[in-house]
C-alpha cells in the first residue's frame, strides 16, 4: 500500500494539480485529488502512472464513457456524502452502472426517490441494482444477498 500511494503522488507530481478530461465528448477540468480520493477505484488506478492515457487533440484524457453520466460520478468524488442522485429512474440506473464500473462505493441512503417512486436502501456498502421497478430487486454484489425493497405508493 505504501508503494501504491507514492505512486500516486509521483503521478499527481507529474500531471500537476488539475487533470482535464474528454469523457464521451463533453470536458471537465478536476484536481487529481479528486479523482483519487477512493484509492481502490478505477479512476485512481488509471491516474496512479501505472497506466498510459490516451489524451485528444486538446491534451485532455480521453474517457471512452457517457460524459452525462460521469457528471454525477465527479459530484460524488467531490460532494461525497452530500452527493445526491438523479431522481429520473432510467438515469439513476446509468449512474449506478457508472459507479460498478469506476468500481466507486455506491452512496446508501434511507430514501431514493425516483420518477417511479420511493426506494428504501438498507444502510451496506453494496451497490443496489433496481432492475424491477414493480417490486423487489437484485443486488449486484456477489459476495451479499441483500435485497432491496421498494415502498409502494399505496
Amino acid at each position: 500500500m505504501e508503494k501504491e500511494l507514492e505512486t500516486i503522488k509521483e503521478t499527481k507530481e507529474k500531471w500537476g494539480k488539475i487533470i482535464k478530461l474528454n469523457v464521451g465528448g463533453k470536458y471537465f477540468a478536476t484536481y487529481i485529488t479528486t479523482l483519487t480520493s477512493y484509492p481502490d477505484s478505477m479512476l485512481a488506478a488509471m491516474f496512479s502512472g501505472r497506466h498510459e492515457l490516451i489524451k485528444d487533440e486538446n491534451g485532455c484524457v480521453f474517457i471512452d464513457r457517457d460524459g452525462k453520466t460521469f457528471e454525477y460520478i465527479l459530484s460524488f468524488l467531490r460532494e461525497h456524502e452530500n452527493w445526491e442522485p438523479p431522481t429520473d429512474a432510467s438515469l439513476l440506473r446509468r449512474v449506478q452502472n457508472e459507479f460498478r464500473y469506476f468500481q466507486l462505493p455506491y452512496p446508501s441512503k434511507s430514501n431514493t426517490t425516483t420518477s417511479l417512486g420511493t426506494f428504501y436502501i438498507p444502510n451496506s456498502p453494496n451497490i443496489p441494482y433496481f432492475g424491477s421497478p414493480l417490486g423487489v430487486s437484485r443486488n449486484i454484489n456477489s459476495t451479499a444477498s441483500r435485497k432491496v425493497y421498494r415502498k409502494r405508493p399505496f
